[in-house]
């Protein structure tokens, strides 16, 4: 087992965000939230074909079983990276039971996990009825004394930005969400990437800069409210 000196605070705040819990409806992934049954902001992004198509382009290179393989192992070490954070962040000892890749991802990212606290939560349920989204955000909390949406991902390989446009609408989806339902307003981005390689790349992004293009996404998806216009979504 791991055990960690660094404490990690984490906030009591004066409001409750009931947890939600996501099932699969037609395939689709959906939370329940007292608005109604809503998509997955990850999803819906990923069913739109500017993010589909290429996915759609990679299985057809490899080969559907190579594809189905590597998914898989991808989102198991994506799993267990995204537990072992959350176990650290509370101030939890990390059991022996994970894989040594995930741990690993772990280990090389410690340093960027560091610059995390005062931690509003992890693993956050949310919900908009103005996007017409869910999600479920890894880490609501200061990274480097900045409160930040951050998100933790894994990868094979080093990523382009323009690779990852998803996850900083995804992010920028979070952000709007949580000052939907708090009325804290987030506008700093963070995704900490750790790759099997041992590097760990860190984004940092302005939510506003990415409104636009979630709005054209959402819109494009048919779960935005009409009355809900650039920048004015809250």
């Amino acid at each position: 087992m791991v055990i960690d000196k660094n404490l990690f605070i984490l906030l009591n705040l004066p409001f409750t965000l009931p947890a939600l819990f996501p099932k699969f409806v037609s395939g689709r992934r959906v939370y329940p939230t007292p608005d109604g049954n809503l998509p997955s902001i990850t999803s819906v992004l990923g069913s739109l074909p500017r993010f589909k198509t290429g996915i759609d382009n990679w299985r057809q290179r490899i080969g559907k079983q190579a594809a189905d393989f590597e998914s898989k192992r991808c989102l198991n070490r994506g799993t267990q990276y995204h537990k072992i954070c959350e176990l650290h962040l509370s101030n939890k000892i990390i059991p022996d039971n994970f894989d040594a890749l995930p741990m690993k991802l772990f280990n090389n990212t410690k340093e960027q996990l560091g610059k995390i606290n005062l931690i509003h939560g992890l693993e956050k349920s949310l919900w908009s009825k103005e996007l017409g989204v869910a999600g479920t955000a890894d880490c609501i909390g200061n990274f480097s004394n900045t409160l930040s949406i951050i998100d933790f991902k894994t990868s094979t390989r080093l990523k382009q930005k323009s690779w990852i446009t998803k996850y900083f609408l995804q992010e920028c989806a979070y952000s709007l969400m949580y000052k939907e339902r708090t009325g804290i307003d987030i506008t700093n981005l963070v995704t900490i990437l750790a790759i099997e390689d041992g590097s760990t790349q860190v984004f940092i992004e302005n939510r506003d800069d990415w409104i636009d293009e979630l709005h054209d996404c959402l819109n494009e998806a048919g779960t935005l409210m009409p009355r809900c216009t650039t920048r004015t979504v809250i």
